[in-house]
């Protein structure tokens, strides 16, 4: 159980809560550029159809996260985005998607911080 402050009251929250807060809160600071405008990503559920879109992009990123035993998957082409939860490491589709990132030399993203914090 961690305890979080919101002004002047401390709420008990489960640390998985807080987890997933945390996971929330970079993927929306993310969606703004360095000017602080809203930068969307059109989510899509279909590999099939990231990779039939490949072509069109120059650079493709890609990021893998892993809390809980649960591995997440994030790749972004353009304005387009792929994300899916994987259990198992070994699951098909999961290695078939970070081999065709590698294979196409997407950037591998370890993490996101804003732009004006990244010099300190």
């Amino acid at each position: 159980m961690i305890y979080v402050r919101k002004e002047i009251h401390l709420f008990a929250v489960p640390s998985k809560e807080i987890i997933s807060l945390q996971r929330q809160i970079v993927f929306k600071l993310s969606l703004h550029d360095s000017q602080g405008e809203t930068c969307l990503v059109n989510i899509v559920e279909n590999w099939e159809e990231m990779e039939a879109y490949s072509g069109q992009v120059k650079n493709g990123y890609y990021q893998i996260l892993g809390i809980d035993g649960i591995i997440e998957l994030r790749v972004q082409l353009g304005r387009l985005g792929f994300m899916k939860e994987f259990k198992d490491c070994n699951d098909p589709l999961l290695n078939r998607i970070v081999s065709f990132c590698k294979g196409r030399q997407y950037f591998n993203v370890s993490k996101t911080v804003r732009e004006d914090l990244f010099f300190k």
